[in-house]
C-alpha cells in the first residue's frame, strides 16, 4: 500500500481540498468529525489529515474505517491513526487483521509494523491467537517490526506452532531477520514435522541465507 507520512495539518496534500474559508468553519475534532458523513472524498480526506492533531479522535476513526468505501481516503485514515499511534491505535487496529478485506487488512498489517513499541505487549498474544491466518498475519508483521526481540518472538513460535503453514511463514521470515541463534530453532523445527520436504528444503535456504549473512 505504502503509506506516507502525513502533512502537518493546515497544509492540504490535494489541490481540490475545500478552501480555508470553508475548511476554517470545521476547526477542531468535533466539526472535522463531522466531515466523515461528508459525500465528497476529498472533504473526507482534508478532515481526516487534520484529525492527526486530535488524539482523541483515535476511536471515531477506527470505528468508521472498514465503512469507508473509497480507498484512497482509507490511506489517509490509516496514515492519520499511524501518527495518532498508542495503545487504542494498536489494540483497534488488531481487530481488523480477522477482516476479509485484503486492502484494509494489509493496511493494518503496515501501520502495526511502524509501531514496534505500543505493538510489542501484544505479540505473544497475537502469535497463540487460535486462527492460524492471524498467527501468519502476526509473522508477516514481524517480518518489518523493527523490534530487537522480533526474532526471539519467531524462535519461540517454532517451539510449539502446530500448524505447517504457520511455521513455513516463521521459517521464511527467520531467513530474512533471524541471526546465527536462531539456527537451532530452525534444525528442531524438523524433528517436531519429520518427512516434510517443503520444510526440509526452506528450513535449509534459512540456515543458509543466515549463515552467509543474507
Amino acid at each position: 500500500m505504502g503509506l506516507v507520512k502525513i502533512n502537518p495539518p493546515n497544509h492540504p496534500q490535494d489541490p481540490n481540498d475545500p478552501p480555508e474559508d470553508h475548511r476554517a468553519r470545521f476547526r477542531g475534532p468535533g466539526g472535522l468529525l463531522e466531515q466523515l458523513s461528508d459525500p465528497r472524498a476529498v472533504a473526507r480526506r482534508w478532515a481526516i489529515r487534520e484529525l492527526a492533531a486530535f488524539p482523541e479522535s483515535a476511536n471515531a476513526l477506527l470505528a468508521h474505517l472498514p465503512m469507508e468505501p473509497d480507498n484512497s481516503v482509507r490511506e489517509v485514515m490509516l496514515t492519520t491513526l499511524m501518527a495518532i499511534g498508542g495503545e487504542t491505535v494498536v489494540k483497534g487496529l488488531i481487530a481488523y487483521l480477522r477482516s476479509e478485506d485484503v486492502f484494509l487488512r494489509n493496511g493494518v498489517v503496515e501501520v502495526l509494523q511502524a509501531l514496534p513499541n505500543e505493538l510489542a505487549v501484544y505479540m505473544d498474544w497475537l502469535l497463540r491467537d487460535p486462527d492460524p491466518d492471524v498467527r501468519i498475519f502476526a509473522v508477516d508483521i514481524l517480518r518489518e517490526l523493527a523490534h530487537p526481540e522480533a526474532p526471539a518472538w519467531l524462535e519461540a513460535i517454532l517451539a510449539q506452532e502446530t500448524e505447517i503453514n504457520v511455521c513455513g511463514s516463521v521459517v521464511d521470515c527467520l531467513s530474512e531477520i533471524g541471526a546465527p541463534q536462531s539456527i537451532p530453532a530452525l534444525q528442531n523445527l524438523l524433528t517436531r514435522f519429520p518427512g516434510q520436504p517443503f520444510l526440509e528444503f526452506a528450513v535449509s535456504m534459512a540456515i543458509e541465507r543466515i549463515q552467509n549473512g543474507k
